[in-house]
């Protein structure tokens, strides 16, 4: 639809990509990782942004003609890594992890029959109860980097969900 109704977008949305990884706003995992380890942190990214590139090429060539589970896994697998790769993002977009979040919690309570409700269940509180004390305890002693220790570990945590779930979902 928005071909149709703007033809020209392609160009101005590759410059505002562009522009967006030059202009000093947000989080990337380069800089996430330079203040908490100066000296290292760029080594660091770039480190965790290749070893995530190549599996995450593993999995989509793996999933080729397969079927849609493995689809929707590989799906919120690229939904997850995306934010750890260098591009700049606020804490507040991934929002989009909530689907991938969604699938962890839904595979492990059909999984379980007797009790995955409730480890389901315990699992969303632990994510839940985790993050607000990562929150409220390094936001005391390390003031506004823990945004981007946040925002390091909910990709984390749900790509770590993902391949927990993956034999059962694929």
């Amino acid at each position: 639809a928005s071909l149709l109704w703007y033809p020209g977008w392609i160009f101005p949305f590759l410059q505002a990509a562009w522009h967006s990884t030059i202009a000093d706003f947000g989080h990337s995992t380069t800089r996430i990782f330079t203040d908490l380890l100066p000296g290292f942190g760029n080594t660091a990214s770039w480190a965790l942004a290749g070893a995530l590139l190549i599996a995450l090429g593993y999995e989509w060539n793996a999933s080729r003609k397969a079927s849609f589970p493995r689809f929707v896994w590989i799906s919120c697998l690229t939904l997850a890594v995306t934010p750890l790769l260098w591009l700049r993002s606020e804490l507040g977009n991934l929002i989009v992890l909530f689907f991938p979040l969604t699938l962890i919690v839904v595979v492990i309570r059909d999984h379980w029959v007797r009790f995955g409700t409730w480890v389901a269940l315990a699992l969303t509180a632990l994510f839940s109860v985790l993050s607000w004390l990562i929150f409220l305890d390094l936001g005391e002693r390390i003031g506004e980097r823990v945004d981007g220790i946040l925002y390091i570990f909910f990709p984390l945590l749900t790509i770590i969900g993902l391949y927990w779930i993956r034999w059962w979902q694929v």
